[in-house]
């Protein structure tokens, strides 16, 4: 059964309420939050939720991945992820070339 991107979002917002240490009051943190510029994800931050990721959803994310607008939200983040876990191939779609 696949996972939905709700499903995807909600796992999201877990993890980085406890990786930011997010209190469950912040009404500043919400779904559409740039977590980069408003400060609830720096690059230490950014290595433990790729890596956590990367394991609970079983896809390779890639260095674009990161560079993505997408990305600097649990709704574009979840996008991403829902894409990748629907298109398997697409997670081995790196050139040489880019490591």
């Amino acid at each position: 059964m696949a996972i939905s991107r709700s499903d995807i979002a909600i796992t999201l917002e877990q993890i980085i309420r406890e990786i930011a240490q997010v209190m469950e009051d912040d009404s500043a943190f919400t779904r559409t939050t740039h977590l980069f510029d408003a400060g609830y994800i720096d690059s230490l931050g950014v290595v433990t939720l790729m890596e956590f990721i990367e394991t609970s959803f079983g896809i390779e994310l890639q260095e674009e991945d990161l560079f993505d607008e997408r990305f600097a939200t649990i709704e574009g983040m979840s996008a991403v992820i829902a894409d990748r876990v629907s298109f398997p191939a697409l997670r081995t779609d790196a050139s040489p070339e880019r490591r």
